[in-house]
């Protein structure tokens, strides 16, 4: 199984931390690709320290950007950019599925392929439905047309009852790369677009990756994704108590990733409690000390506020060190 992670220069500080998570709980085999989903000058010195320290961490990735992708030379949008990488990257991936990662995602166990994959091949992904879950109709309904689905904007109980036999719209987020690519087909070929026209053109706007995704999987695929545990646990600027938000994950064997929202570590000081959570989790999780986790998190909250590469200087140093305690005795 391919693990996809998909990273703009905004969100590097997050990657680097990503990247020693992946180091130590993922099997050495399990190919990794970071792909930036946005086109940067070649000699850029925040990109050379970046892709430096990845090649440290994970030596044996794969790094990508977005050009190799995208034959539409004006500038992308950086979410919608996003959001096609995670779909077209059934063009690099190596293995009948693969799991997407947002850089917000930090791995807290091993990494097992049965928690997203199934013996016979079935992808899975989480369908419970959070209390602060929201329904766009217009998003939703858009998505489901362009794959076939007649679902009028104005029916909202049909809109919540099709969003309810949807996953989770969220990362890790397990894909089949058969699927993937078979979706590009069916857009070109049903739509008369490209899977790239489909998140450039402004008439598509409303159209989400995954919910697209599962859409087509519902009406054209042979393997149908099956429920399984939600495998996270994210961290927001608006999480109540986001220290026991924290201990919850540490204690809850069905998570993987701890994952904190970039809009944390944007916010200085810390929102809520939020520092704490973070080095509760380095500490209990990673094996860092609690000074190193606090000093960590205020490297990537200065490099989040004002991206530089001396920020990301002291980012890489700081996950570096972290990595360089961990033992073999430690890998999945």
């Amino acid at each position: 199984m391919d693990w996809v992670c998909i990273t703009f220069p905004g969100e590097f500080a997050s990657s680097l931390l990503q990247a020693a998570t992946l180091q130590r709980f993922l099997r050495r085999e399990e190919p990794v690709h970071i792909i930036v989903s946005e086109t940067i000058p070649e000699g850029d010195p925040t990109l050379a320290v970046f892709s430096e320290a990845v090649r440290e961490l994970l030596p044996r990735s794969q790094m990508h950007h977005a050009n190799e992708f995208m034959d539409n030379e004006k500038t992308w949008d950086g979410y919608r950019a996003q959001q096609f990488l995670k779909l077209a990257c059934f063009r690099v991936v190596s293995s009948p599925q693969y799991v997407v990662l947002d850089a917000k995602n930090f791995a807290i166990r091993p990494l097992m392929t049965r928690n997203y994959i199934s013996a016979d091949g079935h992808t899975l992904n989480s369908f419970e439905r959070l209390e602060a879950d929201w329904i766009d109709r217009y998003l939703l309904s858009r998505s489901l047309v362009t794959t076939g689905e007649l679902l009028p904007i104005d029916d909202a109980d049909r809109v919540r009852s099709a969003y309810l036999r949807f996953p989770q719209p969220v990362t890790p987020f397990a894909l089949s790369t058969a699927d993937s690519e078979g979706l590009a087909r069916h857009l070109s070929q049903i739509e008369g677009a490209s899977l790239e026209e489909v998140f450039t053109d402004p008439t598509y706007e409303p159209i989400t990756e995954f919910v697209l995704y599962w859409a087509f999987v519902e009406h054209f695929a042979d393997v149908k994704p099956v429920e399984t545990a939600r495998r996270w646990a994210t961290l927001w600027a608006v999480t109540h108590d986001p220290l026991s938000h924290a201990r919850h994950a540490i204690a809850a064997d069905h998570i993987d990733f701890f994952s904190v929202h970039r809009g944390i570590f944007a916010q200085f000081p810390p929102p809520n409690g939020a520092r704490d959570a973070f080095v509760s989790v380095a500490t209990a999780m990673w094996g860092s000390r609690v000074d190193d986790g606090g000093q960590l998190y205020d490297a990537m909250s200065l490099y989040t506020r004002q991206p530089s590469a001396e920020a990301l200087t002291t980012v890489a140093q700081a996950t570096l060190g972290l990595s360089s305690d961990w033992t073999d005795g430690h890998r999945a």
